[in-house]
């Protein structure tokens, strides 16, 4: 089964992206617990306990070596995780020395070794620094300093104070001392200020914060740019928390405090601040961080010299209480969302936050810049210490190569916002929570989770990248079950063996459903009750993050288009294993298998031939007007590499044309030398199919779901299909059946013989216009059968 996987993903090598690496980040991407297992028996690490038992001189077998190490570091969550990729690290350069200072190699091997208290030999791999980004190495010496003189000991200041000061010509940062924490302890005295300047609102949310409070105001309090407010919102902390407040708030007259009795969340908070600010430009602060004493300054002065500005955007570094700023292998530096400073009119245009519980800051400076027209500058400069804690909303939402599917989801979702408010067709949020387009249930808050269903009818599962066969097919059904009262909802099951990559965004046509509030994207980790969970592919399951869902799912239907295995091929899934994995990951109570007979199959077909897009207002078969049929030039043509093509003598009486993926292009190098080639972006279907008088279709082995779909579809639209016999069970009266060997006779004899060409013509739009699949499929789904089993498998 492993096999299936490394061959089908093997149109991602290039020369830029070695097998081993596109493969691996597939499986860092998705979290895929198979994909990763592939990764290691490529690397043959397998049943070595120890893998540098495991000699090789194989460099091929090294690369796979390293990025099985880094996967273990990054996937594996156990005690051991940071000795075992140690290890594999070693085994795998003890073939290629090299390959240890690869700039993504080096990385991992650095934290691993910070990890493991290796300090003295971290400290001697120079290769290593010189592999690693710059930024990123001045602050890797910086945790090495620390951990051999202290973070708080002058070498440690020169370093930190030299690596930012040299780049970016910062104030200098030393330590107040007083405080159990080191981060609570920075300060960087500036000798200089700035009076005269426009007012600047700083609003800091904050809810049940502790002495962090402290260090963050007194960061804005001491700001070189002195012309400023301080907005503190309180978001229903509670009495207990009163002191504190009280105590920030008297700090200075600048220092203003709003208390809310409910709480809204960080946004809906900045939101109620937005109301009352006096400030001419505003930004924000996070209520247990600390800002460079010129951050303000910094950003407020590009904006009041370009009036095409519309926001100003800093960096940060990330670092612990005790400022060490190794974590997980991930960067230290990042933009800091919540330094985003704009103009306070421009809210007038643009809006106010989402109100959601998280990403609001990042969906409003894109709005921002779709809305007014302006520009939007990322400052380099490093104007921020974040604090790295636990207890934060973001922290588990990104690893090394991962990020959530609930952050792509909320992104994708707020693009096809700004896009619609671009043409007008939407509204801006106002102050309060009410919502303007979906956002994932885990980003909003309780009061918006309340307009949201508990439980749904049916969810469809299968990859939404692109819409094919298997897309209609799953919209037909939802489609008639939405009709039919059910809650209805979609989930996106990522396939690897897919063109794109893991965050490749769903289908625009699904997104303006999820949009409009048609379907509802659920997440694996939604804690909904779902009546039955469709699957149409079931490899996706066994390929998916091997975590248990949140879902509580009465059953799960799986609805394989196509055979787990046909003519004796190896297959990338198994009856036997998905069912395992529903009952173990989804926890479904119970497993069932759509019927897999002729009848069922040809109605999957039908449903996913999406038969609507060549029909009428009025449901008939939108057929094209009848072609010419001249004999003395014969119009035929195919999408994809069709041996029927291949095999056509070149002839002045065949004009052959063929519509074909530009990533499969030498496929069709076969076809007779005056065919004609389309690339799939250059015509529509439609328009392709107007051209011909004959659709080929006759590659049994290579032709898929989609293949027989296709042709479904050049029938209903009048065209007479000449298809290889084996397609007859699934095609029926909508082709005629020939071999290769007999297609050119067959095509002239039809071309000179009207009265047929027209009696097939008809015979396949009966075909396709009584076959009323969608409900078909419908009904099967209601009352699917445990009849249908997996023997092939």
């Amino acid at each position: 089964m492993t096999d299936v996987w490394l061959r089908d993903t093997q149109w991602r090598v290039t020369k830029r992206a070695p097998h081993a690496t596109a493969f691996a980040n597939e499986a860092r991407g998705l979290r895929s617990q198979l994909l990763r297992d592939v990764v290691v028996r490529q690397a043959r690490l397998d049943g070595h306990e120890d893998p540098r038992s495991a000699a090789t001189d194989d460099p091929a077998v090294a690369a796979w070596r390293v990025e099985a190490a880094r996967l273990t570091f990054e996937m594996d969550t156990d005690a051991a995780r940071d000795h075992r990729a140690l290890a594999q690290f070693d085994a795998a350069c003890a073939a290629d020395p090299d390959l240890r200072y690869s700039r993504q190699g080096a990385q991992a091997l650095a934290t691993v070794l910070w990890n493991l208290g290796e300090y003295e030999r971290l400290a001697n791999e120079e290769r290593l620094f010189e592999a690693l980004d710059p930024v990123e190495e001045g602050f890797l010496r910086a945790d090495l300093i620390g951990a051999s003189h202290g973070v708080d000991s002058t070498q440690w200041l020169d370093h930190v104070n030299g690596h930012l000061g040299e780049v970016w010509e910062q104030t200098p940062m030393s330590f107040a001392g007083g405080s159990a924490d080191l981060f609570d302890q920075l300060e960087a005295a500036s000798e200089r200020t700035v009076s005269d300047g426009p007012l600047v609102t700083v609003i800091m949310p904050t809810h049940r914060r502790g002495r962090e409070i402290v260090t963050a105001v007194k960061s804005i309090l001491r700001q070189t740019w002195r012309n400023l407010e301080l907005v503190i919102v309180d978001d229903a902390s509670g009495p207990e928390f009163d002191d504190r407040l009280e105590e920030v708030a008297g700090l200075d007259p600048r220092v203003r405090l709003i208390r809310l009795e409910r709480n809204v969340g960080a946004y809906g908070a900045r939101n109620v601040a937005l109301q009352s600010v006096r400030g001419e430009f505003v930004t924000f602060q996070d209520d247990d961080d600390w800002s460079h004493p010129e951050r303000i300054e910094r950003q407020v002065m590009p904006l009041i010299a370009d009036s095409d500005l519309c926001s100003t955007i800093s960096r940060c570094a990330r670092a612990t209480d005790e400022m060490v700023f190794r974590y997980r292998g991930q960067r230290v530096l990042r933009p800091n969302a919540s330094s985003l400073m704009f103009r306070r009119a421009d809210v007038d245009v643009v809006g106010y936050f989402d109100a959601t519980r998280k990403a609001g800051d990042t969906e409003h400076a894109f709005r921002l810049v779709t809305m007014t027209g302006g520009t939007h500058l990322d400052l380099p400069d490093v104007l921020a210490l974040v604090r790295l804690t636990g207890g934060s909303l973001s922290r588990s939402d990104f690893g090394v190569g991962w990020r959530h599917p609930s952050r792509s989801e909320y992104r994708e979702a707020f693009m096809h916002f700004h896009e619609r408010l671009a043409r007008g067709g939407a509204q801006v949020p106002g102050p309060s929570s009410a919502r303007k387009f979906p956002a994932p249930r885990r980003f909003l808050t309780d009061e918006q989770l309340k307009s949201r269903p508990s439980r749904y009818d049916m969810v469809f599962a299968r990859d939404w990248r692109r819409f094919d066969v298997g897309s209609h097919f799953a919209l037909a059904a939802l489609r008639h079950a939405s009709a039919a009262g059910w809650r209805v909802g979609v989930m996106h099951l990522p396939d690897p063996r897919q063109p794109g990559t893991w965050a490749t965004p769903i289908a625009p046509e699904l997104r303006s459903l999820i949009h409009d509030g048609v379907v509802d994207r659920v997440l694996t980790n939604d804690e909904v009750e779902v009546g039955t969970l469709v699957i149409e592919d079931p490899a996706l399951l066994q390929v998916a993050e091997r975590t248990p869902w949140s879902l509580d799912v009465d059953r799960v239907v799986f609805v394989p288009l196509d055979l787990p295995r046909e003519a004796g091929e190896a297959s990338a899934w198994s009856a036997e294993a998905v069912t395992e994995l529903a009952a173990e990951y989804v926890g479904a109570a119970q497993v069932e298998w759509m019927a897999g007979d002729a009848k069922a199959r040809r109605a999957r077909l039908l449903a996913g031939a999406a038969l609507e897009a060549v029909r009428d207002s009025k449901w008939r078969t939108g057929r094209l007007a009848p072609p010419a049929l001249d004999t003395a030039r014969i119009v035929v043509g195919a999408t994809g590499a069709d041996p029927s093509i291949v095999k056509l003598p070149d002839s002045r009486r065949l004009d052959v044309r063929i519509v074909i993926d530009p990533a499969h292009e030498y496929l069709a190098h076969g076809a007779p030398a005056t065919s004609l080639i389309y690339r799939t972006s250059d015509v529509g279907f439609r328009a392709f199919i107007n051209q011909l008088d004959f659709y080929l279709l006759g590659d049994p082995a290579g032709s898929g779901i989609e293949a027989r779909a296709t042709a479904l579809r050049a029938a209903a639209l009048g065209r007479v299909v000449v298809a290889d016999p084996a397609f007859e069970p699934d095609l029926g009266a909508a082709a005629i059946y020939r071999t290769s060997e007999q297609v050119p006779e067959t095509l002239e004899e039809l071309a000179a013989d009207r009265s047929a060409y027209d009696v097939q013509v008809a015979r396949a739009a009966a075909r396709v216009s009584d076959a009323i699949a969608d409900r078909e499929v419908l009904a099967s789904l209601a009352q699917t059968e445990k009849a249908w089993r997996a023997a092939q498998s």
